[in-house]
């Protein structure tokens, strides 16, 4: 009984492999034979290593090039030129992928809405309240939550206690979201105005350039197959990419790994629109639905203690803050990243 059970499991499994490698639709894909025959090869990766396979994405687009099969089902591409093909605007169809989805356990959410008709209808119900006039009218509790946040600031200057900026971020931005969504905040927290010149753009779009969210978001042409340098990616099939390879491509990007906030300001000036290739919350149908609210935050925040406060950072080494993992977002070696600084210096609010 157990011989013909264990032959039984051995064939299914010798059948299913071989289907992969030599008669799948993905089988002329370039990438390795592991990858196309199991999913324990991205598991081991990112589940016993711990969010390592984004490492093994990069060595195999190394070895490979652009475009590549990285597990049974689906191509990973890095490339901006087909950036929009994956990532397809109101005219084109683009599912998610329900594996790609399922970890949220929020089947009725717009954020895990498989169907690109159903997602359209749940989304067309929640843009209004993040357009740009809506956000504009949000500005109030903003900046009255960035005030709050400041007088903490101001005491710890007075105190010379060393702050958590990382908790202090995640507070500031726990409350902002729940005072818009219940009309009341979580209590997380217990200069208003600002000139949005070229540099403040600058350093927010460097700064996003480099800590964008790591994760690949995975993308179904339902009805369409795609081309790309000779390859038929069949319908169906999940394509991706990952941000935080297209954003330190040299060629777009010189000297990647830099924080230069001049390139954006030196493109401007030369009339290159180098923001078309920058995509924290991605493009297309599915780009994140809080872009404006997060530009408002960000900008209001960043100005606001740029001009009223003096930091020095302590107990935050460039090591620790090394991406090294992804957890969907980028994380250090051990930990996640907590960055720490004591105010040495304070001026007056002259909004």
């Amino acid at each position: 009984m157990w011989t013909l059970t264990l032959t039984t499991v051995f064939l299914f499994l010798v059948t299913k492999y071989l289907y992969r490698l030599y008669f799948h639709p993905l089988r002329s894909v370039p990438g390795p034979k592991l990858a196309a025959m199991t999913h324990l090869h991205e598991f081991y990766y990112d589940v016993v290593r711990g969010g390592m396979f984004i490492w093994e994405v990069k060595r195999m687009h190394e070895k490979y090039g652009p475009i590549v099969r990285i597990n049974p089902r689906e191509v990973h591409i890095v490339d901006f030129a087909f950036y929009d093909e994956i990532y397809a605007g109101a005219g084109r169809r683009r599912d998610k992928d329900p594996q790609m989805v399922a970890f949220l356990a929020s089947p009725h959410a717009a954020l895990a809405t498989v169907d690109h008709d159903l997602h359209r209808s749940r989304r067309n119900q929640l843009n209004p309240f993040f357009s740009k006039k809506s956000v504009g009218a949000l500005m109030p509790v903003i900046y009255e939550k960035v005030d709050l946040l400041c007088e903490h600031r101001t005491m710890a200057a007075k105190e010379m206690t060393v702050i958590n900026l990382s908790d202090a971020f995640v507070a500031l931005t726990g409350d902002i979201i729940t005072h818009y969504l219940y009309g009341q905040d979580t209590g997380c927290l217990a200069s208003k105005h600002f000139a949005n010149n070229g540099i403040w753009a600058a350093v927010v779009y460097e700064s996003l350039r480099l800590g964008a969210v790591a994760m690949r978001p995975s993308r179904v042409a339902p009805h369409e197959t795609l081309h790309y340098n000779g390859y038929a990616i069949p319908p169906g099939t999940p394509m991706s990419t990952s941000s935080y390879f297209l954003h330190r491509n040299p060629e777009i990007f010189p000297n990647p790994e830099s924080f230069d906030p001049e390139r954006w300001i030196t493109a401007s000036e030369r009339g290159a629109n180098l923001s078309k290739y920058l995509v924290p919350f991605t493009r297309g149908t599915r780009a994140c639905i809080g872009i404006n609210l997060s530009y408002a935050e960000i900008y209001t925040t960043l100005a606001t203690i740029v001009c009223r406060f003096d930091l020095e950072l302590c107990d935050t080494a460039p090591e620790r803050m090394a991406f090294t993992r992804e957890m969907i977002v980028q994380r250090p070696e051990e930990g996640v990243w907590t960055l720490k600084a004591r105010v040495v210096g304070a001026r007056e609010d002259r909004s």
